[in-house]
């Protein structure tokens, strides 16, 4: 087959080399997501994780997730995709579908902009596809398309590894171990659906198109570079695009360095690409200025580990020294059985000084998981470990490729382009991946930068370790490969190794004792498991309470309770028993006994340690009545290796050491060994991690969105905290006045703000003077609204219980006099000044403007009336008819961009009540059209098209003088 291939053309032999890594790629990419992609019936999506809310939670949907303790996702760690992605993408492709641009989003807060919201990925051309799939197949195509796309990301992912690979004059087969490396990386499987999943495969490419500025066709390496970019800073996280955008930028910068040329160029390429991506950078640096996280980019910075940073340098010194120490041996000429002695004791010594460095800074418990991602479980519904299993296990890659990784990095020479700038990136980025102390907190010092999540720069350090490790199987030393071998081995044996926590003392651990007015039918285990559970029983009819909540706090070794590590969660009471209850019953129940329920999460979201569990009872005017401890449980966290990933890193190591380097037939058998066990980590890696989930289980109808879609009208509804959360009601349709507050403009905070009680947790108040202000007229919450109730402000209209007027899952309450979304008023005022209404009884007869701002008629209006209302997503429409001079107010969101017309000619907007629209009108019917054109966007459609034009430009240029490039070989 060698010698087949040797003699074979060489145009032929690029070619079939060419088709034959395509099909590899596909073939590799298939199997992480295989069972969606090949079952349409099926969708790559953790949507289910919206079905263990409010309102489906009390629903038939939820059965087929019933497990110990109550219904549980598949996957916990990709609720985001539900509550958030599905609905995004659903509105984008119907608003595409149907010629109503999705700029703008009025069913969210007091309405927010999409094009300054890069999850909606309004220009992604990812997200466009769907919508195109869903215009030729319809529904089914779409929720298709998910497993279609992470598919063929997962493939670009690896495809761009090879040739990236390639460039850099990495052998094939080490080509082949980056490929199979980066792309089953946890950056890339994990979560491969995700918003940050749609940026991360692009790293490899844009970094290929800086490569090929210094070849025989640099216009079409600058217009690669552009192009990839571009694509990913519209893939929709800001996070991930930073991250590449910072790695392609140190890339350039190295090429910088060794040829000028060639680095002006890959500079220009990524300024091009910054250009293409306009349209949507300039809208999301303009919302993100007016929202509530911009407060958030500047978080309280921690004193830097002075410790860690010092041992961080000293691993780099030895490391330093390591090489030199090769360096200057390579010239002495020993003979073989001593150059072996030589290497295996220098080796052993370099692994206990490297690994004994790193053993003393303080790492996070999740760090081990970059060497066995299982060592505390495996998600989904078995990780133990602290946090989400997607952050903690992002940073891995197979244990064979770090090992060559690590001896690229000691090895003293290598034919690796752009080796100092992988391994000075590569190392860092994995070590602030990892959460390393000292230089997470010197990052967190950066400005702006400082307060961007960490979690995708674990794609970076995939990649370039990924790279790293392919250059290593064929470059790296005998004594580089023995050292790394010898010191990962070791680490892997400390991470295998915790002390044990001191248990409290017995007397600490003791709970209350039934007294005939609390009874428990359903405790915690006394080891909590990943699932959680929950806590059910019965109140005695003379117990008062209206409300119960669950207390979890850490017992120390002392037997005190930790006040810094408590958690509470609300649960409900009804005059059922539960499911779970109701089979555990053992007799003894007062007649008219309340059952009650509260459920809690798992190990995850708890300390290690005991934790106490108490019931804390509450009464109708919200006073604590008492507590109840209930009981006790441990979180433990000890280390567990399973078979197969021992057995795989033990293949791993000694492969790493025994790899031989001489004939070109046994360097071929261990390339390929070590792809072998790099598939079969990755393979082991991705299972279960995606799993596919069924279609109906797809945000399905209830009857709590079926009452609110009838009875709201224009209006909006407000829901407590876990009800129909984030995104979910836009499935629907429906006006959700709470979601996204973190997103939503800031004024629409300061006319809804969030209302905590005495322990800080956000509760729903239906007294809030905003709540009519903002067009709220219906409220969803998971039982009866505690006295003092304004029962004359608001009624029940559907619950669950049998006495409601309809059936619904969840209490619904509407307003009795709801304030029509759009009114006139004959009177304005300044914050401050006599009469001004700041959200009043009744804003119609005196409104607050903005500073600035000014409204003096001369004879204002005596009645008003404001008809026919019509809504896209970037325009509303209404005819107003006044007897005098008076402001209409739309109580949509004020935001920049939005313009009104009166009867087809501009006018001013004016803010009203910090947060709506308005406009001045004078006596007679007018016929009034806001619109959102904001300018933001129109500057970035300019600049996204000049930079289109210079990208084809170059990328014609180029192709045309390849062809001349060829004619003239002829």
């Amino acid at each position: 087959m060698l010698r087949f291939l040797d003699e074979m053309n060489p145009r032929a032999r690029a070619r079939l080399e060419r088709t034959a890594l395509v099909v590899l790629c596909l073939a590799f990419a298939a199997w992480p997501v295989r069972e969606a992609l090949f079952d349409p019936s099926r969708i790559l999506l953790g949507i289910d994780a919206a079905l263990v809310h409010l309102p489906w939670s009390e629903g038939p949907w939820s059965e087929a997730l019933e497990v110990e303790g109550g219904p549980r996702p598949r996957n916990p760690d990709l609720a985001g995709e539900a509550l958030v992605l599905y609905p995004a993408y659903r509105f984008v492709s119907e608003s595409w579908r149907r010629g109503d641009p999705p700029l703008w989003n009025p069913f969210v807060a007091g309405g927010v902009s999409c094009v300054g919201d890069p999850r909606y990925g309004v220009f992604d051309p990812q997200v466009l596809a769907l919508a195109g799939l869903e215009a030729l197949g319809g529904r089914g195509l779409f929720d298709w398309g998910f497993a279609l796309l992470a598919w063929l990301r997962i493939a670009a992912a690896g495809l761009g590894a090879y040739l990236l690979a390639r460039r850099l004059r990495i052998t094939r087969a080490g080509a082949a171990l980056a490929a199979i490396s980066f792309a089953g990386s946890g950056a890339i499987l994990l979560g491969a659906s995700s918003s940050a999943s749609h940026v991360a495969f692009f790293l490899p490419w844009v970094l290929l198109g800086l490569e090929s500025t210094r070849g025989l066709r640099p216009q079409m390496g600058i217009a690669g570079a552009a192009l990839a970019f571009g694509l990913a800073l519209l893939g929709g996280d800001p996070s991930a695009a930073f991250f590449v955008g910072a790695c392609a930028l140190g890339w350039a910068l190295a090429i910088v360095r060794e040829d000028r040329t060639a680095g002006a160029r890959g500079l220009i390429g990524l300024g091009l690409g910054v250009f293409l991506a306009s349209c949507s950078l300039i809208p999301y640096a303009e919302a993100l200025r007016g929202s509530e996280a911009w407060s958030r980019l500047a978080p309280p910075r921690a004193w830097p580990n002075l410790f860690a940073i010092g041992m961080f340098v000293i691993a780099a010194g030895v490391a330093l020294h390591w090489k030199a120490m090769q360096a200057r041996e390579a010239a002495a000429s020993l003979p073989r059985e001593r150059a072996w002695l030589r290497d295996l004791g220098s080796g052993a010594m370099f692994a206990l000084l490297f690994a004994g460095t790193l053993a003393l800074v303080p790492f996070p418990l999740v760090a081990r998981l970059a060497l066995a991602p299982d060592l505390f479980g495996r998600a989904p519904g078995e990780y133990v470990g602290p946090g989400s299993y997607v952050h903690a296990a992002a940073p891995w890659i197979p244990l064979v490729a770090l090992a060559l990784a690590l001896s690229a990095i000691l090895s003293p020479a290598g034919r690796m382009l752009r080796r100092r700038a992988a391994i000075a990136m590569g190392a860092f980025a994995f070590l602030l991946a990892l959460g390393a102390p000292g230089l997470v907190e010197l990052f967190r010092h950066v400005p702006v930068a400082g307060a961007v999540s960490l979690a995708p720069l674990a794609a970076v350090s995939a990649l370039l370790l990924s790279l790293l490790g392919g250059h290593g199987l064929a470059n790296g030393t005998r004594p580089a490969r023995l050292a790394s071998a010898f010191a990962l081995g070791l680490t892997c044996f400390v991470a295998d190794k915790q002390a044990p926590l001191a248990a409290p003392p017995a007397s600490a651990l003791v709970a209350d004792r039934e007294d005939g007015l609390v009874a428990f039918t359903r405790l915690p285990p006394a080891e909590l498991g990943a699932r959680g559970g929950e806590i059910a029983g019965w109140l005695h009819p003379s117990v008062p309470a209206q409300r119960v909540s669950l207390r979890v706090q850490r017992v120390g070794a002392d037997g005190g309770v930790e006040s810094a590590a408590s958690f509470e969660s609300t649960g409900s009471i009804g005059p059922s028993a539960p499911v779970s209850s109701a089979a555990r019953l053992a007799g003894g129940v007062p007649e008219g006994a309340r059952w009650f329920r509260v459920r809690f999460e798992g190990a995850p979201s708890f300390p290690e340690g005991t934790l106490r569990f108490s019931l804390v009872l509450f009464g109708e005017d919200g006073e604590r009545l008492g507590s109840r401890v209930a009981a006790f449980s441990s979180v433990r966290r000890e280390p567990r290796w399973s078979g197969s990933t021992l057995a795989l890193a033990g293949a791993s190591l000694a492969l790493v050491a025994l790899l031989p380097l001489a004939a070109r037939v046994w360097s071929l058998l261990a390339g390929a060994a070590a792809c072998a066990l790099a598939l079969a980590q990755v393979f082991s890696f991705a299972a279960g991690q995606n799993p596919p989930v069924p279609r109906a289980e797809i945000l399905p109808a209830c009857k709590t969105t079926e009452v609110l879609a009838r009875q709201l009208g224009p209006h909006r509804f407000l829901a407590e905290p876990g009800l129909l959360p984030p995104l979910t009601a836009l499935a629907a349709g429906l006006r959700d006045a709470g979601a996204e507050r973190e997103r939503a403009p800031a004024s629409w905070n300061e006319v809804l703000p969030e209302v905590r009680d005495e322990r800080g947790n956000v509760v729903l108040d239906a007294r809030a003077p905003g709540l009519r202000l903002a067009g709220v007229a219906m409220l969803a919450t998971s039982r009866p609204l505690a006295a003092p109730f304004p029962a004359e402000n608001w009624e029940l209209v559907a619950g669950p219980e049998p006495g409601a007027p309809e059936r619904a899952e969840v209490h619904l309450y509407r307003a009795r006099d709801p304030l029509p979304r759009a009114f006139c008023s004959p009177r304005a005022v300044l914050p401050g000044e006599e009469g001004s209404n700041g959200g009043g009884p009744d804003p119609r007869s005196a409104v607050r403007l903005e500073p600035g701002e000014r409204f003096e008629p001369d004879a204002p209006l005596v009645e008003a009336s404001v008809e026919g209302l019509r809504w896209r997503n970037g325009e509303v429409r209404l005819r107003a008819a006044l007897d005098g001079a008076g402001l209409l107010v739309l109580t949509d969101q004020y935001a920049p961009g939005w313009m009104v017309e009166v009867d087809g000619e501009g006018s001013r907007l004016l803010q009203v009540e910090r947060a709506f629209r308005g406009v001045a009108l004078s006596a007679g019917e007018h016929e009034v059209v806001f619109r959102y054109h904001p300018l933001s966007l129109r500057v970035g459609f300019s600049l996204a098209f000049v930079a289109g034009i210079a990208v084809l430009f170059l990328a014609l240029s180029g192709a045309a003088r390849m062809r001349g490039h060829w004619f003239s070989l002829r």
